[in-house]
């Protein structure tokens, strides 16, 4: 699950050797800007798949495995796990975010329809497997939620059933709510020394902007505390100085973890 757009637990770097419907897989995925691409091979009946977009809301993996699974037809094998009865109140225990502590990435899981949902502006249905295990319908993606003493799930593993990664894990984290006087303490100019670059942070009618250069401004989704979702894939996270004032941020993404911006106005 590294976005809204994939929900395979796929590492950004170097092939990924799995399975798609029991058929071996050697794929990679591939995000820049406004692009989106997906390389996928089929050894063992010498299919290759790639997917070039030039728009950054196609899901590549799901759109170039149904064009594979054309030219895989016969070799394929269902991969649908027995769902499970789970009660609404199950699932609404398991909604909220869930932060994963290397990547500062956050998962937000809730309940519409009677059914546990997971992303943003794209969101993917789970099929329980168990009380606490859930599938996705279109990848063989495990979810699994760890509860605490009183039921409150305090931790989330994500792992592809066919690979063998560690699971990701996730920490449930309280979502923040910041009010225009706190989203002002944000405002201010940002340096970059290794990039020599200065982005900044503004607050207009009520919302967090930053100018990503050479983007226009973009408008920053609060997440936690001090934590900002910008364009899906990027992650803020705001830093405090001893007297708890905020003294710079640090970009994350796909790419990238802890790129430092220091606050100079």
């Amino acid at each position: 699950m590294k976005s809204t757009h994939d929900h395979s637990n796929v590492k950004v770097q170097g092939l990924i050797v799995s399975e798609h419907k029991g058929v071996p897989e050697v794929f990679h995925v591939g995000a820049t800007a406004g692009y989106r691409t997906f390389l996928a091979r089929y050894p063992e009946q010498h299919v290759s798949m790639a997917i070039l977009c030039n728009v950054s809301n196609v899901n590549t993996p799901k759109v170039g495995r149904q064009a594979a699974q054309v030219f895989l037809a016969g070799h394929l094998k269902e991969d649908k796990p027995p769902g499970v009865n789970v009660s609404v109140q199950e699932l609404e225990s398991k909604a909220g975010l869930y932060r994963n502590p290397d990547t500062h990435e956050v998962q937000h899981f809730f309940v519409k329809g009677g059914k546990l949902m997971v992303g943003f502006e794209e969101a993917t249905e789970l099929t329980p497997t168990a009380p606490n295990k859930f599938r996705t319908a279109d990848a063989p993606v495990e979810v699994i939620f760890e509860g605490g003493p009183s039921g409150e799930p305090l931790q989330m593993q994500v792992r592809r059933v066919s690979e063998r990664y560690p699971p990701t894990v996730y920490t449930a984290v309280v979502a923040a709510n910041p009010s225009r006087t706190q989203l002002t303490e944000y405002a201010g100019s940002y340096y970059s020394e290794e990039l020599d670059v200065t982005y900044t942070v503004t607050v207009k009618n009520g919302k967090l902007l930053v100018r990503l250069r050479p983007a226009p401004e973009v408008q920053m989704e609060p997440t936690y505390a001090d934590a900002f979702r910008v364009r899906a894939v990027t992650f803020i996270k705001f830093t405090r100085d001893a007297m708890g004032k905020v003294d710079g941020f640090d970009i994350f993404t796909g790419r990238i973890r802890r790129l430092r911006f220091v606050r100079h106005s």
